[in-house]
């Protein structure tokens, strides 16, 4: 017998602590939200992610060796965790690691 998957969650409504332009990422059962800053250094981000309440999971300056605009559209993918977060800009998938 087969078992069905447990559907992707979808996008809450955006807690007021969780900042204006962060992206929602959607999981089977779970989901996070992702929010990205410039930083002062070329291919460098401060990356936060927040859960669906607003709490703040996890923190941290990633790098890039790929080319991203984050003022470009690109939403966010998998794998997206605490130590690695991929998202998706023209079609192409850009990775960051965290430092």
């Amino acid at each position: 017998m087969k078992q069905d998957l447990p559907s992707l969650l979808p996008e809450p409504k955006r807690n007021m602590l969780i900042p204006e332009n962060a992206k929602w990422l959607s999981g089977e059962g779970a989901g996070s939200w992702f929010y990205v800053q410039i930083t002062d250094t070329k291919n460098n981000f401060q990356i936060d992610r927040f859960s669906p309440e607003g709490n703040l999971e996890c923190s941290g300056r990633f790098v890039t060796t790929q080319e991203f605009d984050p003022y470009i559209e690109f939403y966010f993918t998998y794998p997206s965790h605490c130590a690695k977060v991929s998202v998706i800009q023209k079609n192409e998938k850009i990775s960051f690691v965290n430092l």
